[in-house]
């Protein structure tokens, strides 16, 4: 039981963006299938988009954790040993940094829907809106582990080829 809890949360991510992906689908086929029969719903295209706005937000913090946004890598990739990881804890600061600012912006944009209701669905503007807090804030967690890491592995004398993935 304590390795599948691991498991999902270790993917939570993943998991959250699949279960948001099936809703997104599942409102547009209905919306689909509706509007052939003649009878066009509301709240699907809102649905979707919310999905949709939750998916990108929640992805984003999946390719932070694992590494994969673009990367302009001209110089650093003939960098290697400590160096490399000196610079890559310079940019895990800077971004950290720059995921606070947006935090911060996204929490004092927050209060500002948290009574204006959506068209179709009628639920607070503010529930969409709360995946920039929570994007933000999982690539923050991220970062900030990624640098711990590197740190460790920095004060223990590895190299950036044996230390932090």
């Amino acid at each position: 039981m304590k390795e599948m809890m691991k498991k999902v949360c270790s993917r939570f991510e993943e998991y959250l963006c699949m279960i948001l992906m099936v809703i997104m689908c599942f409102a547009t086929t209905l919306q689909i299938i509706c509007r052939l029969l003649g009878h066009p719903l509301v709240w699907s295209m809102e649905l979707s988009v919310y999905c949709f706005i939750w998916v990108a937000f929640i992805g984003m913090a999946w390719a932070e954790k694992n590494h994969s946004h673009f990367a302009v890598d001209v110089f650093t990739r003939w960098i290697k040993g400590r160096p490399k990881m000196v610079l890559d804890m310079v940019n895990d600061v800077l971004a950290a940094g720059f995921y606070a600012f947006l935090v911060y912006w996204a929490a004092m944009y927050f209060p500002t829907l948290v009574k204006q209701l959506s068209t179709a669905l009628r639920i607070s503007k503010s529930v969409p809106e709360a995946a920039m807090i929570v994007g933000f804030g999982l690539c923050l967690i991220h970062r900030i582990s990624h640098l711990i890491r590197t740190g460790v592995s920095f004060k223990n004398g590895e190299t950036a080829e044996e230390g932090v993935k």
